[in-house]
């Protein structure tokens, strides 16, 4: 993520290994996260993106995998 401008982040792996970001104020457009995110993650995951609320407990990395 260190490559991107984004004010704050989050990114989850759950335990079937897809991944969500919920991000703030980045610099950057979805489509080229994603595509950095895929490269690390496999193409073939469900990498959702949504917006950071105000509310959201800021954990950057969390994961379900054992």
């Amino acid at each position: 993520m260190r490559p991107f401008a984004i004010a704050q982040f989050t990114l989850h792996q759950s335990a079937d290994g897809s991944p969500r970001l919920r991000m703030r104020d980045a610099a950057v457009d979805d489509d080229t996260i994603r595509t950095a995110l895929l490269s690390v993650f496999g193409p073939s995951q469900q990498l959702t993106i949504e917006p950071l609320t105000a509310a959201d407990k800021i954990v950057q990395y969390a994961s379900d995998l054992p």
